[in-house]
């Protein structure tokens, strides 16, 4: 067996690239929750209307998509993002995984915020599933062009399986269904404004 090469896996994985960044995010918050999970709460989770109105703390908007509360919940949304991000990265740009991922977290985040305080519902909500979400639907719109490259196509029938997912999770509590509808909507609406205006050489 050869010897593993660290100095080739970190070049080759980009710790630079936005993907390595917010995966490492995660990953520091993760083993941060799990030392003061009050702590980590209750400075990046998004779960009161006076912390926006009154304390202007507006990164709540977005910090939720690295909060996780299982090791199988982080493992799930970091390889599904892996999976998606980094070809949108690599070969569209940081720019826009970004856009992406901003517009995502803000949409998801404030979409299950607004349900919580409509149904009264008293808890906390977090992880990268609704940004997921919205790589499937992006990616899954572009792949209707033939010109698309191979490392950006969507495995046939991921996007119909992700809806139905997302519909299955309507039977089952605790899971942040109108982020992951706010994360789809956000990839849909996205990839169809891409879908004729980009260029690939």
């Amino acid at each position: 067996m050869g010897n593993f090469n660290l100095q080739g896996f970190v070049q080759r994985y980009n710790v630079k690239a936005i993907c390595s960044i917010i995966e490492i995010v995660c990953i520091v918050l993760f083993i941060a929750t799990l030392i003061s999970p009050n702590f980590i709460y209750r400075t990046f989770c998004l779960y009161s209307v006076s912390s926006l109105s009154n304390d202007a703390e507006y990164w709540r908007l977005i910090t939720p998509i690295f909060i996780h509360f299982g090791i199988l919940h982080i493992a799930f949304n970091l390889v599904m993002f892996e999976a998606f991000a980094r070809p949108i990265e690599n070969i569209l740009g940081k720019g826009k995984l970004l856009n992406l991922i901003i517009l995502a977290a803000l949409l998801s985040n404030g979409l299950q915020f607004l349900m919580m305080l409509i149904t009264n519902h008293q808890g906390l909500f977090g992880g990268m599933s609704g940004v997921v979400y919205s790589l499937i639907g992006y990616i899954g719109i572009l792949s209707r062009r033939e010109d698309l490259p191979y490392e950006l196509r969507l495995p046939s029938g991921l996007l119909t399986v992700s809806i139905i997912f997302i519909a299955f999770g309507f039977l089952i509590d605790g899971i942040a269904n109108f982020a992951h509808i706010g994360g789809l909507f956000v990839g849909l609406l996205l990839g169809f404004y891409d879908l004729k205006k980009l260029k690939f050489y």
